[in-house]
């Protein structure tokens, strides 16, 4: 499927952030598969994570008509699980992925051009909180006519935001997942999401056109990226990730010499991701997770009561055994505040040598349980503990 572009602001009906901020015209780029049946009670919205986009699943090599749109785009980042028989099955389900507010990958951002100024918007760009995500995919549901979701799902930094819809517009929400994620921003967190926009931010300021979303983003985001990779995998089994090669070629400037595979391999994705993304849409998906607040107070019993407007939802929750980004202890967080809060949940705890990178890579691991909850109401289960043997990567 190619992608869909729907309005989602005009100027007679402007979309507004949190902080008072406007777009006068505002569009949301998607892609969805499956079909939506004649009662459109099959829909299922699924988040995209951080740096991804709408593209979940198939071969694409046109994408939204973004020069970000690089060959690491092509295939669909969740194209594993999106399918006939799969874990979001075509069969029965009309799978809807959006790419957010703020990004880079066809819906309004940075990289576009501001109709006041003519100009690219750049560092102009309003900075969103996630709820300000939220409110503009529920406006393209609004668009598209449709009012209830048997499902949301949300992996990662993308869990935030099926959190967030799930609070904020309960009535709207049937179904639950939460994939390797979590339900506050941690210390850990708010240290790395700050050193990569610092690290942003220190380039772009040395550049003499920086405020330009269009100038190319280099060792800025090079360097975030860098960052960033250290939550993600499994510092462990490192040995599974890249090979004993050095390219020196990548490190074209410095006196501190590249000889270590893994200075060779980090360098390469912070590369490959300085290609494919915008560094002030970066800025504004880190300052959102940065400042994010679910909006309860977990330690208040009093607020805790007011999610009984969340009490007919049912909710899954998977947690990754060797992930640093979101480590199990958050998932048991969300678990026990959805329990404390009459909510129906199940959590399941999953090992994998992986880390984060595990919701990308092992579907087999997720696909009966994503197959069941989809069709079964829960009966408030009690935590599932699911252990998979480890195994041995080839190099």
């Amino acid at each position: 499927m190619t992608t869909q572009f729907t309005t989602i602001a005009t100027p007679n009906h402007p979309f507004e952030f949190q902080d008072g901020s406007t777009l006068g015209t505002a569009k949301m780029a998607w892609k969805s598969w499956g079909k939506l049946s004649p009662e459109r009670d099959n829909v299922i919205l699924l988040f995209p994570v951080l740096t991804t986009s709408h593209h979940a699943s198939g071969f694409d090599a046109e994408g939204p008509g973004v020069k970000y749109w690089t060959p690491d785009c092509y295939y669909g980042w969740w194209d594993a699980f999106i399918g006939p028989n799969k874990a979001l099955d075509t069969n029965r389900w009309w799978i809807l992925c959006p790419s957010l507010l703020g990004g880079c990958y066809g819906s309004t951002g940075p990289a576009c051009t501001n109709p006041k100024t003519g100009e690219i918007w750049g560092e102009g760009f309003p900075f969103p909180q996630i709820s300000d995500l939220v409110n503009a995919t529920v406006e393209l549901l609004n668009r598209l006519g449709i009012s209830q979701l048997h499902g949301v799902i949300g992996a990662s930094f993308g869990g935030y935001l099926a959190l967030d819809m799930a609070l904020r517009y309960p009535q709207q929400v049937k179904n639950v997942m939460s994939i390797a994620s979590g339900i506050r921003v941690t210390p850990a967190m708010q240290l790395a999401n700050f050193q990569q926009a610092t690290a942003i931010e220190s380039h772009l300021a040395a550049q003499a056109h920086g405020a330009s979303a269009d100038t190319e983003d280099g060792d800025g985001l090079v360097l975030a990226r860098m960052i960033a990779m250290q939550q993600y995998i499994v510092t462990e089994e490192v040995d599974t990730y890249c090979s004993q090669k050095v390219d020196k070629s990548l490190k074209k400037n410095g006196s501190f010499p590249l000889n270590q595979p893994l200075e060779s391999w980090l360098l390469y994705q912070g590369k490959r991701f300085a290609q494919r993304f915008n560094a002030h849409s970066y800025l504004r998906l880190l300052h959102a997770w940065q400042n994010w607040k679910p909006g309860i107070d977990l330690q208040n019993p009093t607020a805790l009561r007011s999610l009984k407007n969340c009490q007919h939802q049912n909710w899954l929750i998977f947690s990754i055994d060797s992930d640093a980004c979101f480590p199990p202890v958050e998932q048991t967080l969300l678990a026990n505040t959805l329990t404390a809060s009459h909510i129906p949940n199940q959590l399941i705890k999953l090992s994998s040598r992986l880390g984060h990178d595990s919701f990308l890579r092992e579907p087999d691991l997720y696909e009966p349980a994503m197959q069941h909850f989809l069709t079964t109401p829960l009966v408030n289960q009690p935590t599932t503990s699911i252990s998979i043997p480890k195994y041995a990567f080839a190099k």
